[in-house]
């Protein structure tokens, strides 16, 4: 019993942070809803139930009457499958085992392609996101730690949990934002440990970040660039020991494999998006035109929603001043990394 307590009082501060983050974004209790998530959001129960990862059985049903199915296409076999990337589900996966779980021992049928099930989907899918990331809030405060005082992280993770998209779109809906943004942190996490760790216990660290670097592009492809990143970072600074790092990086395979056999390319059904038209329009005036709007759009701009990122800036020149050392280092290459998604989008 008092193991149990000193574990408790050893990580008291995790807990209240995660139950806090779990409380808050539960409590509009709203499931929001949307297209996009769809298949992400019955892909593991598809599977675990029907023993399939193709949709061919939802033709027909009510779910190709909302806005068309335009989340489901077919692949070059013929499948109906998603349009989307398939690493949500990945990343997911075990908290979808629990709710398969929980459905088989309260006798609820699973017919996943009746209206009925809508409800069920519904709640599971704002449950997933808030545990998704308010878990990455946790990595994010751990991260935090290894550096800054309590104090310090503290502030920090409230900001990023509660002053950012964290709370208004990724804890509420299974778009790819909140389990892309857990991979990149937990990538940020282990290779920021393995800067502390001795030679056994780096590798371990090194081979879980490359895990976590390579669900990265198959969660959020345009994100491949923090992957980028991530794999630059690990070659300079772990050097042959970046191997292990490299070794990880196999569970990019599954997204890989499941982009070629439906679509035939590495991009997924992203290739299909703009239906012959030119994703990218090179103009400064497009530039700048798209720029404001990302940044001071009333509906989505950053600088509206999260103000508080223009504090980022002063820390940006602390990293950049210290750049040498390996923590700041790790820091400033995820800094351009931004700055080049910024650039993309």
């Amino acid at each position: 019993m008092n193991s149990i307590k000193k574990h408790f009082y050893r990580f008291i501060d995790i807990y209240l942070i995660f139950g806090c983050c779990i409380f808050i974004y539960l409590a509009n209790g709203r499931n929001l809803g949307t297209g996009d998530s769809v298949p992400n959001t019955l892909l593991a129960f598809n599977w675990l139930n029907n023993h399939t990862l193709q949709f061919n059985n939802f033709q027909g049903t009510y779910l190709q009457s909302v806005a068309n199915g335009y989340f489901f296409t077919k692949s070059i076999n013929g499948d109906l499958t998603s349009v989307y990337p398939i690493g949500t589900a990945i990343i997911t996966f075990p908290i979808y085992c629990i709710f398969f779980l929980y459905l088989k021992a309260c006798n609820i049928p699973l017919d996943i392609t009746s209206p009925n099930f809508e409800l069920y989907r519904l709640l599971f899918e704002k449950l997933a996101a808030t545990i998704t990331t308010s878990i990455g809030v946790i990595v994010f405060y751990l991260s935090a730690r290894l550096k800054f005082p309590i104090q310090i992280s503290i502030i920090s993770t409230f900001i990023y949990a509660f002053a950012t998209n964290n709370w208004m779109i990724s804890s509420q809906g299974l778009w790819q934002h909140g389990p892309a943004n857990l991979a990149l942190l937990a990538t940020i996490y282990c290779l920021l440990k393995a800067n502390y760790q001795k030679n056994k216990v780096s590798k371990k660290l090194l081979i879980i970040a490359g895990l976590f670097c390579g669900l990265i592009p198959g969660t959020r492809p345009t994100s491949a660039i923090f992957s980028i990143a991530a794999i630059m970072y690990a070659v300079f600074t772990f050097k042959i020991k970046s191997a292990f790092f490299c070794i990880g990086l196999v569970s990019a395979v599954p997204s890989i494999v499941w982009n070629w056999y439906n679509f035939g390319n590495f991009t997924g059904g992203y290739s299909n998006a703009f239906h012959g038209t030119v994703p990218y329009i090179f103009t400064l005036e497009n530039f700048i035109g798209t720029s404001f709007g990302l940044l001071f759009s009333p509906s989505r701009g950053l600088i509206i929603f999260s103000p508080i990122v223009i504090y980022a800036l002063s820390g940006a020149y602390q990293v950049f001043k210290r750049r040498y050392y390996q923590d700041e280092y790790l820091i400033g290459v995820m800094t351009i990394a931004a700055v080049c998604i910024f650039i993309n989008y």
